[in-house]
């Protein structure tokens, strides 16, 4: 995939694929580069080609440019360097062009209406501009359904329904034209709008809603190191904004269960922001549905690097199945006897939740290996267990488990102990809950029965920590 600068000189490209773009475009057909049809260094920073080199190139060949059919026809009402068009021109690399020139026309009607509506309501208050802006736009969508996650953007608009960051790409769009100081912000799965004027008038818009700073980090669990870090809650730069964009395309691809194709998406939109989380978890997908697990594992790893709070990198280390979620647990084991005999048994647990049924629900192996120690006696002993968990996404999980194994009777008298040595079968339930960072608290219970004799069993209430190895 070659490197992107601009939506200009990638469309141009598209136009005149025999061109130099490094020297320019034949844009009469001549054969002979003239006049303004050479790129140059036309904002004087040193380098020829860049962004805005190619937005001057544009001024300076208007008539010629504009009248090529496709995106520089139908981007004509908007500035050259609104984002909107690099958002569209990327897609339109896997989205038909009818629905690329729908956007442009839905985005068209709503700049015209909203400039009336302005002629009307405006207060003067970027707040209230603001949410003017928004409802506007969501009265053409009152009575649809929301738009869908993995949609793009121009599939989103044709489709009659807005998602976070679609709704968000929009006001970008419009208030681009407007002049208003907007910017997109991310959290951990989720896009919304800034306005931020860079003298003190500051205020995050989604949805319509006003919201704190404080709000995000409280109710996506937003690590301060990933803010320090510039990971999350800072206006996008502009490359940063190509990573969001070619990260939406990516997206896309995997539900269409094009994995390799989406692979060179997250690819790009890694290199322009190597900070780009959810990229990088995305990419792992990809891999890992390629049975690449070890290329898969690496980017789940560096994604939890950037956001050690993020569940969802959890969900997809596990799918990868290389590596557990650990256990260590203090139980009083008692024993169903009339002496009521019980020990105090320390569990070392490892699952392995190999089998992803659906995001939510893993299946897989566990291991379990306990020591226990009581009046006269002490003992071991190693179980293996299937598990059958569910993970509601933000960080909770509730297992359930069921397996064999056997009692290793290493001192003592065996008459004290809560169960005979011996083989056994065992089943229980666990619920696990975040603490901080990679810790958890395990709460359980637990039956053990004698294979030999089920009606001696033992009961074995447990808390302990769970440690999530990634």
């Amino acid at each position: 995939m070659s490197e992107y600068v601009s939506w200009i000189k990638a469309e141009l490209a598209k136009a005149f694929p025999q061109a130099d773009p490094s020297e320019g475009v034949d844009l009469d057909g001549d054969g002979e580069l003239e006049g303004s049809e050479r790129i140059a260094d036309f904002d004087g920073n040193g380098t020829v080609g860049d962004k805005t080199d190619w937005e001057e190139f544009l001024k300076n060949n208007e008539a010629e440019i504009r009248s090529i059919d496709g995106i520089f026809k139908w981007s004509a009402a908007f500035e050259p360097d609104n984002p909107i068009n690099d958002l569209l021109s990327i897609e339109s690399e896997i989205a038909p062009a009818d629905r690329i020139q729908n956007a442009y026309r839905i985005l068209e009607e709503k700049l015209h209406s909203l400039e009336g509506t302005f002629e009307i309501f405006s207060s003067g208050s970027p707040e209230s501009d603001l949410w003017i802006a928004y409802m506007d736009i969501y009265g053409y969508w009152a009575l649809a359904s929301p738009g869908k996650d993995n949609s793009l953007f121009s599939q989103n608009l044709s489709g009659v329904g807005l998602d976070c960051d679609t709704s968000s790409m929009f006001i970008m769009a419009l208030a681009h034209e407007l002049d208003w100081p907007v910017y997109l912000v991310a959290v951990p799965g989720h896009i919304f709008a800034r306005w931020d004027d860079g003298k003190g008038k500051r205020f995050n818009i989604d949805y319509g809603s006003i919201k704190s700073d404080e709000s995000y980090i409280k109710d996506f669990h937003i690590p301060q190191s990933s803010i320090d870090n510039g990971i999350y809650l800072k206006n996008f730069t502009y490359e940063e904004l190509l990573s969001g964009f070619n990260y939406n395309v990516g997206n896309a691809l995997i539900f269409e269960k094009r994995y390799k194709e989406a692979i060179k998406y997250f690819d790009r939109a890694i290199e322009l922001n190597p900070s780009a989380v959810q990229a990088y978890i995305n990419r792992g997908v990809c891999k890992s549905m390629l049975g690449k697990l070890k290329e898969a594992y690496e980017d789940f790893e560096r994604a939890h690097e950037l956001d050690p709070n993020y569940a969802i990198i959890h969900k997809n280390l596990i799918l990868t199945g290389l590596i557990p979620d650990v256990q260590l647990t203090l139980q009083p084991r008692v024993s169903s006897g009339e002496n009521g005999v019980m020990n105090w048994r320390f569990a070392l647990g490892a699952t392995w939740p190999v089998i992803k049924m659906n995001d939510e629900v893993h299946l897989g192996p566990q291991l379990d290996i306990g020591y226990g120690a009581g009046y006269g006696h002490h003992m071991l002993d190693i179980a293996a267990d299937f598990t059958f968990t569910y993970n509601d996404g933000i960080g909770r999980s509730f297992t359930g488990e069921a397996g064999v194994g056997y009692n290793f009777f290493l001192g003592g008298e065996d008459t004290r102990t809560p169960l005979p040595k011996g083989a056994f079968f065992q089943y229980g339930l666990h619920y696990a809950f975040p603490v901080k960072g990679s810790f958890g608290i395990d709460i359980s219970i637990l039956m053990q029965h004698n294979i030999s004799d089920p009606s001696k069993f033992a009961i074995l209430p447990g808390v302990g920590f769970q440690y999530k190895m990634w």
